[in-house]
């Protein structure tokens, strides 16, 4: 049934966001520049951080989306911008565009000044002397490090203590866990997070978030721990499609909000429909009818016969090469939680099926137009249906073909809820290194939503 929207909208202008705190944070710690007189309370930047820390303090207890606060870095850092914001040669022009703005780093993601456990007991005090290149850039950008978010164990299965935010005894799904949460209760506005089969799309969709999961490759994966080198991608979650958008476009260097949506061709592509709840199908078809109020074509892309196979090569990719990066783990089982275990016990695939496995996929990226069949963008499923129970981190069957095809992906809701209130997002999908088209439709889409949803309750 559809009911209320599952987010607040968010800004539509991050690069200013500290000069909207109280629009953006929902809260009256600042409502202009603190160039005269607010001196006494700190720079913009140290009210934002101190924003972000109070909101933690007050929610995470009960949510655990956090591994690492790091409450005296985030504050250093934070003094270090303002210092920089008060030099009278200096204007806004001239700051990186995430100037102040408080980030999440998802805890496989190296912090030089705070620890990466890979969310294993094993690794719990372990220090890196780098960031990760795209932590690196970020910081360049402006963004202020508040902490590690919770990961499933090394990005597996095996989910972290995190709850979901509208309902503690559901899960946010994994492994991006703790930066789909944090970023959905509005402690952070963004958090970096990785995708090798569903991790970001599935936890942003379940929580109510913009998720993007970027073309592969677009942003540097130094630093970042390796699970699948096939399919690991850096992804980033954020309250809006501009927050994710300029987010990554300060990460990456090049424009992300470049390109309008004129005439866009979607195909609605259901997949296997036996497998979806039906508010999932609702999800979607509110999506298609705002894309055609909107001015777009909307059509059905038919299921292809070898999509199935396509996702059982992608596990079989995935669990090779997981093999390979965690192998001193599986020398020494005890040292890995019994989810992870079980992992590996059940999935064992042999060279030959790894190599055919390869195979068909490149042969799947060669041909894509087998799926775009002429749509400039895919409106698909992102999950199969609510937020499962605690223990779970959810289906990631939706995203496991489009991530193996290295796509660029993006979740976002719809305003479609369960009974419960919780969220059920959709899913975008364009052709490689078309993220800014990609962009541009989603943004298409939220204001659509957003504009149907405000005439849906003034009636």
């Amino acid at each position: 049934m559809a009911g209320g929207r599952s987010r607040a909208s968010g800004s539509s202008s991050p690069h200013c966001w500290i000069l909207r705190v109280r629009r953006v944070m929902g809260t009256e710690v600042c409502s202009k520049r603190a160039a005269s007189g607010a001196h006494d309370v700190g720079g913009r930047a140290t009210q934002a951080v101190e924003v972000c820390l109070a909101r933690v303090a007050a929610r995470d207890r009960a949510i655990r989306a956090w591994a690492y606060v790091g409450a005296a870095q985030a504050r250093a850092q934070a003094d270090r911008l303002d210092e920089l914001d008060r030099r009278a040669n200096v204007v806004d022009r001239d700051l990186g565009v995430l100037h102040g703005v408080p980030i999440g780093v998802k805890d496989v993601i190296e912090t030089a000044d705070m620890p990466t456990a890979f969310g294993n007991r094993t690794y719990a005090r372990r220090t890196s002397p780098h960031d990760a290149e795209c932590v690196r850039r970020a910081r360049a950008a402006g963004a202020i490090v508040v902490g590690k978010t919770a990961t499933a164990e090394f990005a597996l299965s095996a989910p972290p203590a995190t709850r979901h935010p509208l309902a503690s005894m559901r899960s946010p799904g994994g492994s991006s866990a703790g930066s789909a949460a944090a970023v959905a209760a509005d402690m952070t506005p963004i958090a970096l997070a990785t995708q090798t089969g569903g991790s970001a799309i599935r936890p942003a969709s379940y929580c109510g978030v913009v998720g993007f999961k970027p073309s592969f490759g677009l942003i540097d994966r130094r630093g970042v721990m390796p699970l699948s080198p096939s399919l690991d991608t850096v992804a980033v979650i954020g309250r809006s499609v501009d927050w994710v958008a300029r987010c990554t476009a300060a990460i990456v260097d090049r424009p992300l909000l470049s390109v309008a949506a004129r005439s866009l061709r979607v195909g609605l592509y259901l997949g296997s429909e036996d497998e979806l709840d039906p508010l999932v199908a609702a999800a979607l078809q509110e999506a298609a009818a705002s894309f055609l109020s909107a001015g777009a074509t909307v059509r059905s892309i038919a299921l292809q016969a070898d999509d199935a196979y396509l996702r059982r090569d992608h596990a079989t990719i995935a669990i090779w090469e997981a093999r390979a990066a965690l192998s001193c783990h599986l020398d020494d089982p005890a040292s890995l939680r019994a989810t992870t275990r079980r992992v590996f016990a059940t999935q064992s695939p042999c060279p030959g099926e790894f190599a055919a496995a390869v195979e068909r996929a490149a042969h799947a990226r060669a041909n894509l137009e087998r799926w775009f069949d002429g749509a400039d963008i895919i409106l698909a499923p992102s999950v199969t249906g609510p937020a499962p129970r605690r223990g779970s981190s959810g289906d990631p069957s939706p995203c496991l073909l489009w991530t193996l095809l290295h796509l660029p992906c993006l979740t976002l809701p719809t305003g479609i809820r369960d009974e419960g209130g919780l969220p059920i997002g959709i899913q975008l999908i364009a052709h490689p290194n078309e993220d800014p088209l990609l962009i541009a439709a989603a943004r298409l889409l939220e204001s659509c939503i957003a504009a149907r949803h405000s005439k849906a309750t003034q009636r």
